[in-house]
């Protein structure tokens, strides 16, 4: 939704309301932040064995890593394929994609974890 805030403020281009769409860009990527990071260093850490707990989390850390590269070189190369408002639909595409993605395997996940505690 992050995303999909910036391609709303740049496609209606409405210079007194651009602060609000990049508030609310801020706001959704934030909460998203939130969620997503301790359930995911608590999820590698409870399956995780004991023997390689600390490299687990260090390749969690390491993907996070990995992914920031990728999108600052992202952002840097966009202009010579996509326009701007193009640019924040792909990202809000990609976004939406591994959303489902991640609510298919959801299930999944809750059986390993389950499983192992």
């Amino acid at each position: 939704i992050s995303h999909l805030s910036l391609y709303l403020g740049e496609f209606l281009a409405v210079e007194k309301s651009s602060l609000i769409f990049l508030l609310a860009y801020y706001v959704f990527l934030t909460i998203g932040e939130l969620c997503i990071s301790p359930i995911g260093l608590s999820t590698v850490a409870k399956i995780a064995p004991a023997q390689i707990g600390s490299l687990l989390m260090g390749v969690w850390f390491l993907s996070n890593a990995i992914s920031h590269y990728i999108s600052g070189w992202l952002a840097g190369e966009y202009a010579k394929w996509l326009e701007v408002q193009e640019f924040f639909l792909f990202l809000f595409g990609i976004s939406l994609i591994a959303s489902v993605t991640l609510f298919i395997f959801k299930n999944k996940m809750n059986k390993l974890i389950l499983e192992e505690s």
